[in-house]
């Protein structure tokens, strides 16, 4: 995504921001007169590679501006609006989650947004869309293949009807309010206004009712068009749908001010209505409440993966190597997690880095949560054996989200994963990591009490693991080896070792009861 979104910017000049659904994670407002530079982008990307990537319409995007077809509500839409296109005239199209289409275009000037200039059609030129390879979003027609026009006459004499909307409130009528023909643009108006001073939308809702009923009209899908067009206008459009999309993108545990904070959803009444939602979409069973804490859910995860065993090759090990020769008596396969529990400075740090360098024929990954630089270096300097150019392993600085961050295919080492207090919430991070995984392992550390088999996180971090070992004062214990070599039951066994000059594991005795 980082290299889509770089090549966004200077191949097609367009100004590229990080979404989550249809809203911005940044304040988009900021970008609209000058581009993120390519540091900003790398860091959006990097930090949230699942982000959608956002255009900036208008004037900082070379004077962007897009067609917004909702085909899928008419098809007719498409005839209507093509009819106002040269003969085999071509632009870009991208497609959209539910089923419509953006064209493409470029104007001379900077102009508005005109919602609805025909039916089941908007004309976006001030604000963002998402495009592609952004979740559920594609090119039809893509700019590498057909360049980007300027705006056919046709279209903007199409909508030269009524003005352009710049973002004002204020009515544009010539004539007197309510009067006959300005009606539907001062509905327009007063929805937009209560939607943007954050009323609930059954509030609004009856105020036009009631507007309308002084013109002897009873018009519910009139009442709903507006209302609908004006949440659009405010990103609001619409807060169930967008809460929805959040909901399926999670992962895990997740509080209702998640939601809020990722939605921008800045108004006390949205943000009531937002309990609301998310209290029917417990009662459609696709998310339910947890733990003691008010507002606590986590997606209820239906979505299953047909296992194809009968393929798989029963001997096609990880090949990890181990200190101690551990190796030599456990099968590690791939998306295997390994657990090492240990108290502080008994040789946790150690016995992984020395399985980074055993392992130099693998795409290692170490993250570290405890050492500099200067550490760091100072520690692989102490291995005799090995020079610091001989290092090919990866090193990063994290101490958290880890299951955002190991590459699926790598050999991940995780020094430390340090959860300070709900240690249950060990296994979710297990899980997730495991979840990543793909032909890759993972090995993690965690830390433990004295004379404590298991590390933090006790029981609930020994579900996911298909090794887990406790480590004492020259003493690692096998807690729970699920693929021994051979028909040993190694589990609970225990070796004696020595740790000489801080890097070389010493077996002082056989595997043993």
């Amino acid at each position: 995504m980082v290299e889509t979104a770089l090549k966004y910017k200077h191949k097609y000049g367009f100004c590229v921001i990080p979404a989550k659904g249809k809203v911005p994670t940044v304040k988009w407002q900021d970008f609209q007169e000058e581009m993120p530079t390519d540091d900003q982008i790398t860091e959006w990307w990097s930090e949230k590679p699942d982000a959608n990537i956002a255009v900036i319409t208008g004037r900082v995007s070379g004077y962007i501006c897009v067609v917004d077809v909702d085909s899928y509500k008419d098809a007719t839409v498409i005839q209507t609006v093509e009819s106002l296109l040269p003969v085999g005239f071509r632009y870009p199209i991208s497609t959209t989650p539910r089923g419509g289409q953006h064209w493409w275009f470029r104007s001379k000037t900077q102009l508005g947004d005109k919602i609805g200039f025909l039916k089941g059609c908007d004309f976006r030129s001030q604000g963002i869309i998402i495009i592609p390879p952004s979740k559920g979003y594609k090119w039809q027609n893509s700019p590498k293949k057909t360049e980007i026009p300027m705006l056919p006459k046709a279209v903007i004499e199409e909508m030269s009807s009524v003005s352009f909307d710049y973002g004002s409130n204020k009515a544009q009528d010539n004539g007197e309010y309510f009067s006959e023909g300005v009606r539907d643009k001062n509905l327009f108006t007063i929805a937009n206004t209560l939607i943007r001073s954050g009323h609930d939308p059954e509030f609004i809702r009856e105020s036009l009712r009631r507007i309308i009923s002084t013109w002897g009209e009873r018009d519910e899908v009139w009442i709903n068009t507006k209302i609908k067009s004006a949440m659009k206008r405010q990103g609001h459009d619409n807060l169930s749908e967008d809460i929805r999309e959040w909901v399926l993108s999670s992962s895990g545990v997740f509080v209702s001010s998640d939601v809020v904070r990722d939605l921008d959803l800045s108004s006390r009444v949205v943000r009531k209505n937002s309990s609301k939602i998310l209290g029917r979409l417990v009662d459609e069973g696709l998310i339910e409440r947890v733990g003691k804490k008010n507002g606590q859910f986590r997606r209820v995860e239906t979505s299953i993966e047909l296992m194809d065993w009968k393929s798989a090759e029963t001997e096609n090990y990880y090949g990890l190597k181990m200190p101690l020769g551990l190796h030599n008596d456990i099968n590690i396969f791939p998306s295997n997690i390994i657990i090492i529990a240990g108290t502080p400075n008994m040789g946790k740090t150690s016995f992984v880095l020395n399985i980074a360098k055993m392992n130099t024929d693998k795409d290692v990954r170490y993250f570290n949560s405890e050492m500099g630089p200067e550490e760091l270096k100072t520690r692989l300097l102490m291995f005799d054996d090995m020079e610091v150019e001989e290092w090919t392993t990866k090193f990063y600085n994290r101490n958290g989200n880890f299951g955002d961050v190991v590459e699926p295919d790598a050999l991940n080492i995780i020094d430390f994963l340090e959860i300070t207090e709900n240690f249950f919430l060990i296994a979710d991070e297990i899980r997730k990591i495991h979840d990543r995984l793909n032909k890759g392992i993972a090995v993690i550390c965690l830390q433990k009490k004295k004379d404590v088999e298991l590390g933090r996180g006790a029981e609930f971090g020994l579900e996911k693991p298909r090794l887990y070992m406790s480590m004492d004062f020259q003493s690692l214990k096998i807690i729970k080896c699920k693929n021994p070599k051979g028909q040993e039951n190694v589990n609970g066994k225990e070796i004696k070792f020595k740790l000489l000059h801080g890097t070389t594991f010493i077996q002082d005795n056989a595997i043993q009861s």
